[in-house]
């Protein structure tokens, strides 16, 4: 395997955990929906955490889409162009999720949050359409 797609997969697989370890949790027990994602959004941890998991899902997009650009013979061709498209679909739902915080000054005044319920709607499909995609990419 190229050192680009070697280099991305495990730097990008490093910094995606660091985001992920980073990531803020609902803090309101018994709370609403809104009340879990402005504890969320209230964290200061909330834009590093989500810089580092946009970067890392880059990364490793390069290393997908790279992979799936020079799939080997031993890999199928179908299950890395799923794969890479999985992971740009991703990176994209990424953004929409870093900037979701935008909308917290519509939860704390009671209006609606078009970007909030937007990104959550995406991630409904993006999600697991990425775990499976990399779940038969490693399989």
């Amino acid at each position: 395997m190229p050192r680009l797609i070697s280099w991305s997969f495990a730097t990008g697989g490093a910094i995606l955990l660091a985001g992920t370890a980073l990531h803020p949790h609902e803090h309101v027990n018994g709370g609403t929906l809104q009340e879990q994602f402005h504890a969320m959004f209230s964290d200061s941890h909330w834009y590093p955490a989500h810089v580092l998991l946009l970067v890392g899902l880059a990364l490793m997009t390069v290393a997908v889409v790279e992979l799936a650009r020079t799939t080997p013979p031993s890999l199928p061709r179908r299950t890395t162009r799923f794969a890479a498209l999985a992971s740009v679909i991703a990176t994209a739902a990424m953004v929409l999720h870093l900037v979701a915080k935008l909308d917290d000054a519509h939860i704390t005044a009671g209006s609606n949050t078009p970007l909030l319920y937007t990104h959550a709607a995406v991630e409904t499909v993006t999600v697991p359409m990425f775990g499976i995609a990399f779940a038969l990419l490693a399989a």
